[in-house]
């Protein structure tokens, strides 16, 4: 298996400043930065040693990060906002809005709770990480804390694992979204 905290990213352009794929389109307003990062990591297909420079982490590239992804002080805002195109206060409300990390730990969950009707549609909102929330304001379903295949638990964290399988479960790969997959399908 390759290992991808090693992987270098290889550029064919000016090294100076390296462009991304991007879609600002498919971000709205309440989207999950889960979602979002995702959303990015599945245009570019980066090792995560190479997503963390678009965010403002290449501090983290010789390290073995694994960011949670609750809190906007684990990405540089201004940096991922110029790179993926969307705006600084879209990135900010991406992350959970309680700066105190010990209360919001307390209220914000360390795993993917998703809609999975939303989840359908590549949609994730931040609003479902609140464990006072048990279902989707949307569609009133129960929000789902496992993999629908394997029924294991997804972190909600930026990790090798998660940057080597985009909008999936990192242990089963099962993709939890048709309608990214359906558009560049494997």
């Amino acid at each position: 298996m390759r290992n991808l905290r090693s992987a270098r990213p290889i550029f064919c352009f000016d090294s100076s400043t390296p462009e991304f794929c991007t879609r600002p389109r498919w971000s709205c307003d309440g989207e999950s930065a889960w979602s979002i990062l995702n959303k990015f990591q599945w245009l570019n297909r980066l090792p995560l040693n190479a997503l963390l420079a678009p965010l403002g982490r290449a501090d983290l590239i010789d390290a073995e990060p694994n960011l949670d992804l609750r809190f906007a002080s684990m990405i540089d805002v201004k940096t991922t906002s110029t790179n993926l195109g969307i705006s600084s206060a879209r990135i900010t409300h991406a992350f959970v809005p309680i700066q105190n990390q010990t209360l919001a730990r307390a209220i914000f969950s360390n795993v993917l709770r998703y809609c999975p009707i939303c989840l359908i549609d590549g949609f994730h909102a931040t609003l479902f990480q609140c464990l006072l929330l048990d279902q989707c304001p949307i569609h009133c379903r129960r929000l789902q804390e496992n993999c629908p295949q394997c029924h294991d638990t997804i972190e909600y964290r930026l990790n090798a694992s998660a940057a080597a399988n985009p909008y999936s479960c990192p242990r089963c790969l099962i993709g939890l979204s048709p309608s990214i997959d359906a558009i560049h399908p494997s």
